[in-house]
């Protein structure tokens, strides 16, 4: 399978970043994870739409889940 070019560099740094954060700065840490969260959540939608709009080999094909 292939993998997005990113994705080796998130799942190496995401939980040493989470637990430094959550961790080891407590509370601030949460916050500031919550308020990661909140601001790039709303990004999503559009960053989809894109996707899809700009890869149509990706596209689901009729009749499949």
């Amino acid at each position: 399978m292939k993998t997005a070019h990113g994705q080796g560099l998130g799942i190496t740094i995401g939980p040493v970043l989470l637990i430094t954060l959550c961790i080891e700065w407590g509370v601030p840490g949460w916050w500031l994870v919550g308020g990661l969260f909140a601001l790039t959540g709303p990004a999503v939608p559009p960053t989809v739409r894109w996707a899809e709009r700009d890869r149509p080999h990706l596209q689901a094909v009729p009749g499949e889940p």
